[in-house]
């Protein structure tokens, strides 16, 4: 893998202005840099949803791949959910390939009734 100089900001990390985003580029998302194959070799691909993902894993989140690198259970007081009503119960975090910027996301784990776990008992390190 190499990077190169994003083409659409010219290496600035920034584009267009919008309300939600300010000014970051969605082509490199705002590193600057992307990630190209060498000639000859298959397209990087994630290797499991977030959804599903373990330690060592390739995903995808908001068009960025990253190397799934601790997934913890956690407990929110705010009754575990996001800005967007969404509740979650474990949180993933992940290297950016594009840079090696460590990050995180959320997800939900449900039981094998579909029912969303409450993790009260289960704080600490996933398996």
């Amino acid at each position: 893998m190499a990077n190169i100089t994003c083409g659409r900001c010219n290496g600035t990390g920034k584009h267009s202005f919008n309300l939600m985003h300010g000014t970051m580029c969605f082509g490199c998302q705002g590193t600057g840099k992307k990630i190209v194959t060498p000639k000859g070799q298959k397209k990087i691909a994630p290797t499991a949803p977030v959804s599903n993902a373990k330690i060592g894993d390739v995903i995808e989140v908001n068009k960025s791949l990253g190397t799934v690198t601790s997934i913890r259970w956690i407990i929110d007081t705010n009754a575990a959910t996001r800005d967007d009503g969404t509740e979650y119960n474990q949180v993933v975090r992940f290297t950016r390939l594009v840079d090696g910027r460590a990050m995180k996301t959320w997800r939900a784990v449900y039981d094998n009734n579909g029912l969303f776990v409450v993790t009260p008992d289960m704080v600490g390190t996933a398996e």
